[in-house]
């Protein structure tokens, strides 16, 4: 996760890093600190690994799930500020491909999604949207699951975020 911080005196990038750690958890610890090149507001896209752990995993299930993220409307009920609204999410999808990996089972995603402050898309909400138009992960919740993992921010161009 990126922090943003403000200091209200001089202290130096390792300082900052040691004092932080000294305070966090065992389980959680800062691994970088850097003077930012880029304002958080050129964040357009966050790119992630979903892995879909299901036994009824195929490579045509791969198939389905791709043609799912990539094939509009794929509405979907957004919460905001103003309230709940029915979209499609499909705009807020740089890049979905799905492939089947049959060394472990797995239907392994990988995406890029909407990211800017005014056009965010939740990864959870493609969990939600693959439950409800082909019923995965709706069987036993200990032995069917998911994970998903940030690997990287965007800016709007496609550059990395720092």
């Amino acid at each position: 996760e990126y922090l943003d911080i403000r200091l209200s005196r001089e202290m130096s990038l390792d300082e900052l890093k040691d004092r932080l750690n000294a305070e966090m958890t065992d389980e959680f610890h800062i691994t970088d600190v850097y003077e930012p090149k880029n304002d958080f507001s050129s964040i357009a896209y966050a790119s992630y690994d979903i892995v879909i752990h299901t036994s009824e995993a195929t490579e045509s299930m791969a198939l389905e799930i791709e043609k799912v993220l990539t094939t509009s409307p794929l509405t979907m009920i957004k919460k905001g500020k103003a309230g709940e609204k029915e979209i499609d999410i499909i705009p807020l999808i740089k890049e979905a491909r799905s492939t089947y990996n049959a060394e472990n089972g797995n239907i392994e995603l990988k995406v890029v999604l909407s990211a800017s402050s005014t056009q965010y898309l939740n990864p959870e909400m493609l969990i939600t949207a693959l439950k409800e138009k082909l019923a995965i992960l709706s069987k036993n919740l200990t032995e069917e699951y998911y994970s998903i993992l940030r690997t990287s921010l965007r800016k709007e161009d496609m550059s990395e975020f720092c």
